[in-house]
């Protein structure tokens, strides 16, 4: 038998009881306005889908994993979605895979190549927006240790598949003293994170993720 999923009104009901539920313990009467806050402060905010940025070289796939995790905690810190990262796991996708309305390719990168493929992954999973990211081009110069990148994103409705934002850009780093692969990760960060605020805003100062450029060219 198959699972089925709350509905967004289901899961308003449900968070609601909860906290009625919650009120009606004593001593917690206090507590239980300031966490209805929350919660409809949450709830309220729209859900978005954040694909694996791509990569135009495969051998800076790890790169763009990282160019990934800096967009996942900047829009986890901009307070304005509620953001999950693409997996052919999720539940209404492996539902559709499982029932072959979707095949291996429908849920494998490339997903920035044309809104098309997100669009589609996004209604299926019943999501309000996505995010597209990619690293356009990658170059190392050995002899001035420098990193040059272009990198591009694009910020869209579900419904409807309107381009909210597009934002593309190019950054660097040069240190005479590192390697390539410090020298990227520094690149990739501060480009990745430059392109995030020109998608969704400012965003307050918060540490970056650690780099996963585990497998990265050295």
């Amino acid at each position: 038998m198959k699972a089925r999923k709350m509905s967004k009104n289901s899961l308003w009901v449900f968070g609601i009881s909860a906290l009625l539920m919650v009120a009606m313990i004593p001593g917690a009467s206090a507590k239980i306005n300031a966490d209805h806050a929350l919660l409809l402060q949450e709830m309220s905010r729209p859900s978005l889908l954040l694909f694996p940025f791509d990569s135009s070289d495969p051998s800076t796939s790890a790169y763009a994993e990282l160019a990934t995790d800096v967009a996942w905690s900047r829009l986890v810190l901009s307070g304005k979605y509620q953001p999950v990262r693409f997996y052919r796991y999720l539940p209404p996708i492996a539902r559709a895979l499982q029932d072959q309305q979707l095949g291996d390719q429908d849920v494998s990168a490339p997903f920035s190549e044309d809104n098309t493929k997100g669009i589609r992954l996004a209604k299926i999973a019943d999501y309000d927006y996505i995010l597209l990211g990619s690293i356009d081009s990658y170059d190392y110069n050995a002899n001035t240790h420098q990193v040059s990148i272009t990198m591009s994103g694009r910020l869209l409705k579900v419904s409807g598949g309107r381009i909210i934002k597009s934002v593309t850009l190019s950054g660097g780093y040069k240190n005479p003293n590192g390697s390539e692969n410090s020298i990227a990760d520094h690149a990739i960060r501060t480009t990745a994170d430059k392109l995030m605020t020109g998608l969704v805003g400012t965003i307050r100062n918060a540490p970056i993720p650690s780099p996963h450029a585990k497998n990265a060219k050295k």
